[in-house]
Formats: C-alpha cells, sequence, structure tokens
C-alpha cells in the first residue's frame, strides 16, 4: 500500500513539474494574454515547488475507486483540484474572486483545462510506471 500511495504522490509531482513548465512556456508566448486571460507564470523554485506539492497531494485523488476509467476518470478527478482553485485559492489567496473571474472571463475554463492536462500527465505516468 505504501509503495502506491508513493506512486500517487510521485505522478502527481511530475505532473505538476510538467504543467508548471507548459504553463511558463504558454506566458511566455503570450497565449494567455491573447485569450484575456492575466496569467503570468513566473518560473521560480518556490512556485515549481509548490505546484509540485499540490500536484503530489492531488495525485492521491487516484486512490478513490469510481466505477469508470480512462477519460470520464481523468476528467472527473481534474474537477477536484479545479474546484479548490476556484472556491478558495483564487478567492481567498490571490483575492481574484471566485473562480478566478478577476484574472479574465476565460479563467475558470484555462484552469479546469490545465487541471485536465495534470490529471491526463498523472495517470499516464502511473499507468507507465506499473508492472
Amino acid at each position: 500500500m505504501l509503495q502506491r500511495l508513493i506512486q500517487y504522490y510521485g505522478a502527481g509531482s511530475f505532473a505538476s513539474l510538467a504543467l508548471a513548465i507548459v504553463m511558463w512556456i504558454l506566458g511566455r508566448a503570450d497565449l494567455h494574454d491573447a485569450i484575456g486571460v492575466d496569467l503570468e507564470p513566473k518560473l521560480t523554485l518556490e512556485w515549481v515547488i509548490s505546484q509540485m506539492v499540490f500536484g503530489g497531494i492531488a495525485g492521491f485523488l487516484f486512490i478513490i475507486p469510481f466505477k469508470f476509467e480512462g477519460f470520464k476518470k481523468v476528467a472527473l478527478i481534474a474537477l477536484f483540484p479545479a474546484l479548490f482553485m476556484w472556491f478558495y485559492v483564487f478567492p481567498q489567496i490571490h483575492g481574484d474572486g471566485y473562480f478566478g473571474l478577476d484574472e479574465g472571463n476565460l479563467m475558470p475554463l484555462v484552469e479546469y483545462l490545465y487541471q485536465l492536462a495534470w490529471a491526463a500527465i498523472a495517470a499516464a505516468f502511473m499507468k507507465g510506471g506499473r508492472s
């Protein structure tokens, strides 16, 4: 069981590292500005580590037994960290209002798509790590 917990945490952390780099690249390419979202991640050690810790903890969501697999499972798992961001991080920590709407009207969608990418990367990493 401990090995599986480590696998969930590691997959979530790895997926967050990959996603942090992608978010930074898209921010540098001004894609966020092009769609009207004020999101400019800074590739700092503090930010990357916080992303990896959050992603590792969120990786434990894969413990939940769902009656379905594949994309449906990934889409549902992605909803949990998105809800946390929409209803806690954006309004309480960043002061960006619920759903992060102060950062742009498409921010809720952008956040969910990033969480969907995180969950897909984590799921693929776990599937590849099974023996």
